[in-house]
């Protein structure tokens, strides 16, 4: 009797404690929303070619959101009447612009977006695997860009993409 109380109470803490640890990192998990760049028009080394494609960036909101209430807390004091935190959306379209925090980066985002996509050869971007490998290079490229303490940008997606 006394093995089998202690051996349900084990199982009764044990499968607390899981519950606890799983309710714990559904908190953590991403919550994305996305937003459109502009058309991107650029040549292609190596030839004549050129490729015309527009980006759609998808980026966690809760990093946002953590690194702006950051950034609102840093400057507390000194009144800024900045933007502070963003809007997030819950997982929308192309409607909407950058949060704040990313539209002062914008235009470090585009630089790193063009320099990479005009390193590219018509070969490579014309192969699925070559479109596969541009986009992880573009979602490092524009978490650099970014400059934050934790990568926002979790995927990269081509709304256009034409090589002529």
């Amino acid at each position: 009797m006394l093995l089998a109380g202690g051996g349900g109470a084990f199982l009764f803490l044990g499968g607390k404690k899981t519950v606890e640890k799983e309710a714990h990192t559904e908190d953590e998990s991403p919550v994305l929303a996305s937003f459109t760049i502009d058309t991107f028009i650029v040549n292609l080394s190596g030839s004549g070619n050129f490729l015309k494609t527009k980006i759609e960036l998808e980026y966690d909101t809760k990093i946002i959101e953590k690194l702006s209430a950051a950034q609102v807390k840093a400057s507390g004091s000194h009144g800024g009447g900045g933007s502070g935190i963003s809007g997030g959306g819950g997982g929308g379209g192309g409607a909407s612009g950058p949060p704040p925090l990313m539209a002062k980066r914008m235009p470090m985002v585009k630089d790193i977006i063009i320099e990479l996509l005009s390193r590219k050869t018509g070969e490579e971007v014309l192969t699925a695997t070559g479109r596969e490998t541009l986009k992880q290079e573009l979602v490092d490229g524009i978490n650099d860009a970014l400059a934050f303490d934790e990568p926002a940008v979790v995927a990269v997606y081509f709304i256009e993409f034409v090589v002529q």
